[in-house]
């Protein structure tokens, strides 16, 4: 794996315009096992990670994971009505980033779809 992370001194108030770059909190790499998760997230979104205050770990998992299953879902051609459960669905469901647990989410969703109509 190659260094995705960058410094950057941010203050509060400025945005990041650059859609290929996700903000953190410095936090998040205090030990090596956040450092990876983080690095593995931002290698699975296609993003680089930039440091600063204004966003909760909690938050940037969130956004990279709904990111991630949103191109997930482009890729597999989820029709628009559906895309949004379907994010939600794998948002909620997905524990780890291995293809197996991915797709069997994705298989659990479209199980509960059918068997709803």
């Amino acid at each position: 794996m190659h260094n995705r992370f960058k410094d950057l001194a941010l203050s509060n108030n400025k945005q990041v315009d650059n859609e290929d770059w996700i903000v953190v909190v410095n936090n998040s790499t205090k030990n090596k096992h956040g450092k990876d998760r983080l690095e593995a997230l931002s290698i699975n979104t296609n993003k680089y990670i930039k440091y600063t205050m204004v966003v909760s770990e909690y938050d940037l998992i969130n956004y990279l994971k709904e990111q991630f299953f949103i191109d997930y879902a482009v890729k597999k051609k989820i029709p628009g009505s559906v895309e949004n459960l379907f994010v939600n669905y794998l948002i909620g469901t997905t524990r780890n980033f291995y293809k197996a647990a991915i797709e069997s989410n994705a298989d659990s969703f479209f199980g509960l779809i059918k068997n709803s109509r």
